[in-house]
């Protein structure tokens, strides 16, 4: 952990604290969304790691590590204070954005998928370009995700505290998204229960994103955008190029 990581932990946390704090009605929905997200993220984070200690999944499939792993203890600290500072995009965006709820008596399950599937693109899309930027315009802060080579399914949130409000599960990208298309408030929690399983998964060394936690060149986010900017990159293609350079 950098200094500058400690710094805006106290300064996050402390916000975070403050606003919890204070007590106006207004805030239900940010504060109902927090505390759904926190149950949902540990309920799934605790049933992969089940998993994976009981061998399933992907384990394993990946050549090498490109580094030695951090302390557990380390990794388990900083995941559970952002999980907890993870409010401060819900307050802003949730907060602000209450008045923008559907009227539910105009409920239409066409207009509600349509608005789902376009959170999924419209985040997928910023989520995209946010990640590959912080691979060379904020490399420092990003630099933290990727020192948990491979991570736990507990640490898909574990980065830097600044990237957690950025660009994280709940996070100025995703909450965006949501106050943009604004969808209706069920919706709203579909789509963080989704978003928070794929985001553990990937984590979890079950899907594709582990590759990027190894070349750090692809996988930067859902499929389809990875795909039409030319980054996508498999688990067999990555192993071929291994044989050929070892055949070499």
């Amino acid at each position: 952990m950098t200094w500058h990581a400690g710094f805006f932990n106290l300064f996050f946390v402390g916000a975070t604290l403050y606003l919890l704090h204070q007590n106006a009605p207004e805030k239900k929905h940010a504060r109902a969304f927090y505390g759904a997200y926190i149950v949902l993220y540990t309920l799934l984070a605790s049933l992969f790691w089940i998993a994976n200690r009981l061998g399933w999944g992907s384990q394993g499939r990946i050549f090498q590590q490109a580094q030695p792993p951090l302390p557990e203890s380390l990794v388990a600290l900083q995941s559970a204070i952002n999980l907890f500072i993870s409010y401060l995009p819900f307050h802003f965006f949730l907060y602000v954005g209450e008045k923008k709820w559907p009227n539910p008596d105009l409920f239409s399950w066409m207009i509600a998928l349509g608005k789902l599937l376009g959170v999924f693109v419209l985040h997928g899309t910023l989520f995209y370009f946010v990640h590959r930027a912080m691979h060379h315009v904020l490399r420092p802060i990003h630099r933290e995700h990727h020192q948990c080579i491979l991570a736990k399914p507990y640490a898909a949130i574990y980065a830097h505290p600044i990237e957690v409000f950025l660009n994280n599960i709940p996070s100025v990208t995703a909450l965006f998204s949501i106050y943009l298309l604004a969808p209706p408030l069920g919706i709203a929690y579909i789509w963080l229960s989704i978003a928070t399983f794929l985001g553990i998964m990937a984590h979890a060394r079950w899907g594709r994103h582990d590759l990027h936690h190894i070349y750090r060149n692809c996988n930067y986010s859902a499929w389809f955008i990875d795909a039409i900017m030319g980054t996508e990159c498999k688990i067999e293609e990555k192993n071929e190029e291994k044989r050929e350079a070892r055949g070499r």
